[in-house]
């Protein structure tokens, strides 16, 4: 496969913010925002990530689960990709990881290297970047704590990142507020064609069962 991606073919906004729509769930309403995709347009359509992305009021009263980190196979290219999820909890006004981490369904091909990117303990997956053309090229996760009140904390923490140098460079993409990602979107054939981040609230709800 030719390194030479036209541009036209990377599928992404210039800004991070791409679409905002707004899930209204009695008694609460949670935002939601996808940032990308980025890449092409080959493959079929798939989501990996931590639950269902429309979820009922009770599955926030104590713990969202929010995506931690990904895994997959990558060489030239991401060849597959799945996200790795982790239930919070609230501690001392500290977002913190409770129980173990689950893994969600695999998009993509069988090529490359196995690889594994995870967040700093107790931190959230909040945003990306890369190089993109007919593929995702190259791909780089930004992790980020919050406070029990769902407020980001710090710096954003990049981790290592995966792929080769081909494509053309996009992001950062980060979501919006006090966003964090539930979900990977994208496209997978043998490669990953296109990949984009599926945001949310982070937000606890410690009202009683009875309000």
């Amino acid at each position: 496969m030719s390194t030479i991606r036209p541009l036209a073919t990377i599928f992404m906004r210039s800004s991070a913010l791409l679409s905002v729509v707004a899930f209204c769930l009695l008694p609460q309403c949670l935002a939601a925002e996808t940032l990308g995709p980025a890449g092409g347009t080959g493959g079929t359509s798939a989501t990996s990530g931590c639950g269902t992305l429309v979820v009922p009021a009770p599955f926030y009263r104590t713990a969202p689960f929010m995506l931690i980190g990904v895994a997959g196979r990558s060489g030239n290219w991401v060849d597959q990709i799945r996200g790795i999820c982790m239930r919070f909890d609230g501690v001392n006004r500290i977002a913190i990881w409770r129980g173990n981490p689950t893994q969600g369904a695999s998009f993509g091909g069988q090529g490359g290297e196995p690889f594994q990117r995870v967040c700093p303990r107790n931190q959230a997956v909040v945003g990306f970047r890369g190089r993109a053309g007919f593929y995702v090229d190259r791909l780089q996760i930004g992790c980020q704590a919050f406070s029990d009140s769902g407020q980001p904390i710090g710096a954003v923490t990049w981790l290592t990142p995966v792929g080769g140098t081909g494509g053309a460079p996009f992001g950062p993409l980060r979501c919006a507020a006090n966003g964090a990602v539930q979900f990977l979107s994208g496209r997978g054939g043998s490669y990953v064609d296109s990949i984009g981040l599926e945001c949310t609230a982070f937000q606890f709800d410690f009202k009683s069962d009875n309000e």
